[in-house]
């Protein structure tokens, strides 16, 4: 399939994009991932990528705050590719985090078909892209991840030029498709002291060629931290991203949130924000939804902010015998 070729621009019409272009690049998920980046995030097998992940598609595909409390401006179209496992595991964990949170599967697409494909083949990169057009038709994505990456290409990525042909890839997706890239990766083999035999921890473990880590304008590192994980900023061309994100996890929703934050003073705002997002996509939410897109806010404190003005009359309540009690937006506020 052909590239769509666009003229270049001079003169007025180059004068006037550069006028209306803005400083910093707007907010997808703020201080996460903005427009038109590529995004890494990469970690030590087992730190909790993929739980994340689904945790932070399930929020973005409604317009929710990403890990209750980092702002999306408007629901997120987003493309997912299970390059190595199938669909089974993101799956199976959305079976859980839906119980807790809204989510939108209009939103969201899942393609596991291109498992074993070699992106650096350009056969199978064009297959790649012609099947996104077809499952997307008129739309627009807004990010598309890609899981992990280095099962994309075939021999890995630590040379240059396997790096250099999947930068290639993962460019031409950016300018296909005018959405932002979310690469997840893996850390480099540990090291350790010949003389101790202790491990050598990295400030930036990174693994592959400088061309890969060129290609992206954003990315953080997951680790360990006591009980939670911490997101450490490591690239930000823009200016744009949270130099930390740290983040607790509920094992029992699969539901990730941000840790030792005193989210409680925005927890009325934070309420509008997600009713207004539930009243703008017809949804009736349980109150464990309404919960999950509360993360930090005890359910107590919620259910007290349920009885006072302005939620205590604009939702209105379907009682059920044997289910959940059904919460509806009635009310624009």
């Amino acid at each position: 399939m052909e590239s769509i070729r666009r003229p270049a621009i001079n003169s007025e019409v180059l004068k006037s994009s550069v006028i209306s272009s803005s400083e910093k690049r707007p907010p997808l998920i703020e201080g996460y991932v903005h427009e038109n980046q590529s995004i890494m995030v990469s970690s030590d097998t087992g730190i909790g990528k993929s739980t994340i992940t689904a945790c932070w598609m399930a929020q973005a595909s409604s317009g929710l705050p990403v890990f209750g409390g980092l702002f999306v401006p408007r629901p997120l179209i987003i493309y997912y590719i299970p390059f190595e496992r199938g669909n089974q595991e993101i799956m199976e964990r959305f079976k859980h985090i839906q119980e807790a949170v809204p989510v939108n599967y209009d939103n969201i697409y899942i393609n596991d078909n291109f498992a074993g494909l070699n992106v650096t083949n350009d056969k199978h990169a064009d297959e790649i892209v012609f099947n996104i057009h077809q499952d997307i038709g008129t739309r627009h994505i807004d990010i598309i991840v890609l899981d992990p990456i280095y099962a994309s290409v075939a021999g890995g990525l630590s040379t240059d030029e396997k790096a250099s042909q999947f930068v290639r890839f993962s460019t031409r997706l950016m300018n296909e498709f005018k959405c932002s890239n979310m690469l997840l990766h893996h850390t480099s083999r540990d090291t350790y002291s010949s003389q101790t035999g202790q491990k050598i921890e990295k400030d930036d473990p990174f693994y592959g060629s400088m061309w890969l880590k060129a290609h992206c304008n954003g990315g953080f590192f997951l680790k360990r931290d006591g009980e939670g994980t911490l997101m450490i900023k490591k690239k930000d061309s823009q200016g744009v991203l949270l130099n930390k994100i740290p983040l607790g996890y509920k094992p029992e929703s699969y539901t990730v949130y941000l840790n030792g934050l005193d989210l409680s003073m925005q927890a009325k705002d934070r309420l509008l924000m997600a009713y207004r997002t539930f009243k703008n996509t017809n949804k009736k939410v349980t109150f464990s939804q309404i919960s999950g897109c509360m993360m930090g806010v005890s359910d107590s404190h919620l259910r007290e902010l349920l009885r006072t003005p302005p939620f205590n009359t604009a939702f209105k309540k379907h009682m059920s015998s044997g289910g959940n009690t059904l919460y509806e937006p009635v009310d624009e506020i």
